[in-house]
């Protein structure tokens, strides 16, 4: 028995506490069954290449231990700021395991030409509202049925929206022309319109009804974009398939809006005109998100009540859920005089369905504060020190390098509140990932989630 294996049997109880918390043996036994454990936890890393921030005259006595006791619960995830990011989400699906995810977005439509003016006598031919994809689709991707709703309060760019905002609208009527039709969803397919090839695009056709909402306001609406929203406040759009997939639209493409094509009766043969409500990147838009977790593992989630995640944890993108770590005994490490060369987090995930329903490429760690606030950890605050969290599809499991925040609880410099496993993209993106717990196997421990330590005297 080397040394240092040697102390930590003397200080066991206190480096090692959540070893022995549920296990009822003799004290005798016991004592033999920690000695066991110690001498096949404790012992030289295979390799010193990469162990992170200590020099490497301190790893000549190193040595590792992955049984340090972790505990795990899913929390609520806070609601998220959703106006004017990268895409907006649309469309619903019923998952197996996290229940049934509603998205809609909010938008305002803007003129592409001020001073407009429409003919008094004419025809309009068609209306169609584009949506330009972004490329991300989650779930089934069968063909949906969707809403367009007239928005009767005021959007703003300048303010904010979240997750669960929401604006009234009218119901009275859905604009589009057959509410019973579906529409194939293809975010990388390219949309041919006679001799026109376009971009991946949702294309609703709308009523031609919607056309008298402008050709028959007073020409003083069209004046200006501050007169025009003050009249049209915008529109929202949502699905009516209750299990189909969520995708990605970028509105702020100028191509995304609505687009009226009409004749003018007035002319003597009148040919095809056309005129585009933009949304553009200068629109306030936003995503709302709905969920239900009505007969899954998660059903018990609320915003102040906690799931166990001691076998299985989740963590789902869209403001849904995420894992909080706990690691009651790390201090123990401090007091018995330990030195951290280099802390891994090691997280398993769970082979459920990955090609339908494919888990976070990253996720991200936070802790938090002594004022209760969620901060980055100090291992992603250099760029000498990649954290990790990439999904590794070989291993099934993502790996995070924490030795800065683990060093710094040990000194005190941190308060240990745990981490929290949170999903990349959370804003774009409803994607989900089943995570294996700290003791989702006794008999094969390199399946849990864990901690993995390299430590010296």
């Amino acid at each position: 028995m080397t040394a240092s294996c040697s102390e930590s049997l003397s200080s066991l109880t206190k480096v090692f506490p959540p070893i022995i918390l549920k296990i009822s043996l003799s004290a005798r036994g016991l004592f033999s069954f920690m000695a066991v454990l110690v001498l096949a936890s404790c012992s030289r890393p295979e390799s010193t290449v990469g162990l992170g921030i200590q020099p490497g005259e301190d790893l000549l006595n190193a040595y590792f231990s992955d049984s340090t006791s972790l505990e795990a619960e899913v929390v609520a995830e806070d609601t998220l700021r959703s106006d004017e990011l990268s895409s907006v989400m649309l469309g619903n699906y019923a998952d197996p395991v996290f229940g049934y995810t509603e998205t809609s977005f909010y938008s305002q439509l803007r003129l592409s030409g001020s001073g407009i003016t429409f003919p008094l006598s004419y025809a309009v031919d068609s209306v169609v509202l584009s949506l330009p994809y972004s490329g991300r689709s989650y779930g089934k991707r069968i063909p949906q049925s969707f809403s367009v709703y007239a928005v009767t309060d005021a959007l703003y760019p300048d303010s904010v929206y979240y997750t669960n905002s929401t604006v009234a609208t009218d119901k009275s009527v859905n604009w589009i022309e057959d509410p019973g039709d579906t529409y194939a969803i293809r975010p990388n397919s390219v949309v041919v319109i006679g001799n026109d090839s376009l971009i991946p695009q949702l294309r609703l056709k709308l009523k031609a009804s919607f056309a008298d909402l402008f050709f028959t306001a007073p020409p003083e609406n069209f004046q200006s974009n501050d007169a025009f929203l003050e009249f049209f406040r915008g529109i929202h759009v949502q699905s009516a398939t209750t299990d189909g997939s969520v995708f990605n639209l970028d509105l702020g493409r100028s191509d995304a809006g609505i687009t009226i094509y009409y004749r003018d009766l007035d002319n003597a043969e009148p040919d095809t005109a056309l005129y585009s409500f933009v949304i553009g990147d200068q629109a306030a838009r936003f995503t709302h998100v709905r969920r239900s977790y009505a007969g899954t593992a998660l059903s018990g989630l609320t915003e102040t009540t906690p799931v166990d995640a001691s076998v299985f944890g989740y963590v789902q993108a869209g403001a849904s859920c995420k894992s909080h770590i706990t690691l009651p005994h790390l201090e123990a490490y401090a007091a018995a005089g330990r030195v951290i060369n280099k802390a891994e987090l090691i997280v398993p995930a769970e082979d459920i369905d990955i090609r339908r329903y494919p888990p976070q490429g990253q996720l991200f760690l936070l802790t938090r504060n002594e004022e209760g606030q969620d901060v980055i950890l100090p291992d992603q605050l250099t760029a000498s020190h990649d954290i990790g969290g990439v999904f590794e599809p070989d291993t099934l499991q993502y790996r995070f390098n924490i030795t800065r925040w683990v060093q710094q609880v040990l000194t005190g410099e941190l308060v240990n509140t745990g981490l929290f496993l949170v999903s990349n993209n959370s804003g774009v993106s409803v994607n989900r990932v089943v995570l294996h717990g700290p003791h989702f196997s006794e008999a094969e421990p390199a399946r849990n989630m864990r901690l993995r330590l390299t430590f010296s005297d």
